[in-house]
């Protein structure tokens, strides 16, 4: 049994879809001008990318691994040239003590085109890595601009919408 209320407003069932009608387009109105419809894909789109940078640079990573793998065997190569080098005149070891091994891997480092190569294939890796981890910042960045920008203009939808 429902009690008729003298103060409700009277609402003719007519007038009623009408106003449905008139409050969707006005919805639809505040959102246009409020502007976030465009950014949802794009918000939509960022979690994919995020997630197929990170495998990027994961496997990165794992090329500087073996970069810096293959750049430490050259290194051990050098090193037992020089314990194993002999000067011809004495047959004593050329380089007999630390400091003249150290100065003699440098020099051998500098002459061995190997070990060269090693080195460039780790400073390329990492400079991959350097970009591929730059670009996963600008992407999460972007999901974080994108999605405070949504949430701003929601809730100024709500006030606006009432």
């Amino acid at each position: 049994m429902a009690i008729n209320d003298p103060f409700a407003p009277q609402v003719n069932p007519a007038l009623d879809q009408t106003g449905r009608v008139a409050e969707r387009m006005a919805r639809r109105q505040i959102d246009s001008e409020i502007g976030a419809a465009h950014l949802i894909p794009l918000v939509m789109n960022l979690p994919e990318q995020i997630a197929k940078a990170q495998i990027r640079l994961n496997e990165l990573r794992k090329n500087v691994s073996h970069a810096q793998g293959n750049l430490i065997t050259e290194e051990a190569i050098l090193g037992l040239q020089i314990a194993n080098d002999i000067d011809p005149k004495t047959g004593k070891p050329k380089y007999g003590n630390e400091a003249a091994r150290k100065a003699g891997q440098v020099l051998m480092q500098k002459d061995s085109q190997q070990y060269q190569e090693a080195l460039l294939a780790v400073q390329q890796a990492n400079d991959l890595v350097a970009a591929a981890e730059a670009d996963l910042a600008r992407l999460l960045n972007e999901f974080t601009a994108y999605s405070a920008v949504i949430k701003l203009q929601s809730s100024r939808l709500q006030l606006l919408a009432g």
